[in-house]
């Protein structure tokens, strides 16, 4: 059964150079010109593009030299979580929520995959430590600061009596 995608984002096709799965492979190789038998090819994909159960299959997405630059709007998962900024899941994940595949199931590797991780990882850890130094040093240098004028009580200050060096240095004058 294909399936045939269009994901939101206009245009998406130029990213990829070639996307193949498990069955796709599994059909070529039972189909002339080769016409393998289907439980050789079977065996000869499993563990490769077939799961050891001979259901499970995964897909093989080859990037092209456009997406280079755009790899967050490739492949990134989006964002809606805790201090996190907003963003549409990357076309690849588009495509894939419009099979039907749940992204929690979704493992991706590669080069581009490690760097949209580390670059998503990057932001969330900014994020929070932001939120860290907001907490802990903006707030308290404001409540004791020009804020924490308005909180304290005002009392009369009592003069301290001079010090020893202090009132001897009076007296020289």
């Amino acid at each position: 059964m294909r399936t045939t995608v269009q994901p939101e984002t206009p245009g998406y096709r130029h990213y990829f150079k070639s996307v193949t799965t498990g069955r796709r492979l599994l059909d070529q190789l039972t189909a002339p010109p080769m016409n393998v038998p289907y439980s050789v090819a079977l065996r000869r994909l499993q563990g490769v593009l077939i799961g050891p159960d001979g259901r499970q299959t995964c897909v093989v997405v080859t990037l092209a030299d456009e997406a280079i630059g755009e790899f967050r709007d490739v492949l990134g998962r989006g964002g809606d979580g805790w201090l996190q900024i907003q963003r549409r899941p990357g076309v690849l994940f588009q495509a894939l929520q419009a099979c039907g595949i749940e992204l929690d199931k979704v493992h991706l590797g590669g080069p581009p995959v490690d760097n949209v991780a580390i670059d998503e990882e990057g932001e969330r850890t900014l994020l929070r430590l932001a939120g860290v130094v907001a907490e802990r040093v903006l707030l308290p240098a404001l409540l004791a600061g020009p804020l924490g004028r308005v909180f304290r009580p005002r009392s009369k200050r009592k003069a301290l009596p001079p010090s020893a060096g202090e009132a001897v240095m009076a007296e020289a004058r």
